[in-house]
């Protein structure tokens, strides 16, 4: 252990990402740029050693895997997105991906479930953003994203029916837009923030309808 602090140690490369399963608060699935995905079984009590074998490793992805979110309604499905510029959505009890979507050109820089975990949202470096069905394994929805060339986060508004990006404009100033993802031709609200450098994580809270850009 590092300074006597237990840790979670398998992967081969950078963990991009990590999703603590809803339903189990003892399951943990991290995104590696060594390709592979990686689902953790936690002990009960925490960690009192290095945990390096995983119960199942995600095998499918070509190139690093950048994103993994938990489907927030169904046990047991997680959903990656890779460099390889594909979504998959996983079974994490038999470590198969079971539904695999193509559709970005570029490197996909944020996913994220709505409500009912029917839907992807996802923002890409190739400056468009798409709502994709997994279950169909298509692209349901594509629309032009924010121009800037920093990152782009997206992510649901839950009970509200909306969903939110943030950006950079052309001039590299910070933007956030608002969408009706039934009809992505056009945003419902275009307005710009600052001009700081630094790329804004959005969190909504639907209890309180409150927006929090970190």
């Amino acid at each position: 252990p590092a300074g006597n602090i237990p840790l979670v140690s398998g992967h081969k490369g950078p963990v991009l990402d990590l999703a603590w399963n809803p339903f189990n608060d003892n399951i943990l699935a991290t995104v590696s740029e060594d390709c592979y995905g990686r689902i953790w079984q936690i002990p009960q009590g925490g960690l009192t050693e290095n945990l390096e074998e995983p119960v199942q490793i995600l095998k499918g992805h070509k190139r690093k895997i950048g994103q993994v979110k938990f489907n927030p309604v169904a046990d047991n499905l997680v959903a990656t997105a890779s460099a390889d510029f594909q979504f998959k959505v996983w079974d994490i009890t038999s470590g198969a991906d079971v539904l695999t979507t193509g559709g970005p050109s570029d490197l996909i820089q944020s996913l994220n479930w709505n409500e009912n975990g029917s839907l992807l949202a996802a923002t890409a470096k190739d400056k468009k953003f798409r709502v994709i069905d997994p279950r169909k394994q298509e692209v349901a929805m594509e629309g032009a994203g924010h121009l800037g060339v920093k990152g782009s986060r997206c992510c649901w508004l839950d009970g509200h029916d909306k969903l939110f990006t943030v950006g950079f404009t052309r001039s590299s100033e910070r933007e956030y837009m608002l969408h009706d993802p039934r009809d992505l031709t056009k945003p419902l609200l275009r307005a710009g923030i600052d001009s700081s450098s630094g790329v804004l994580c959005p969190f909504f809270d639907r209890d309180t309808s409150m927006l929090y850009l970190g």
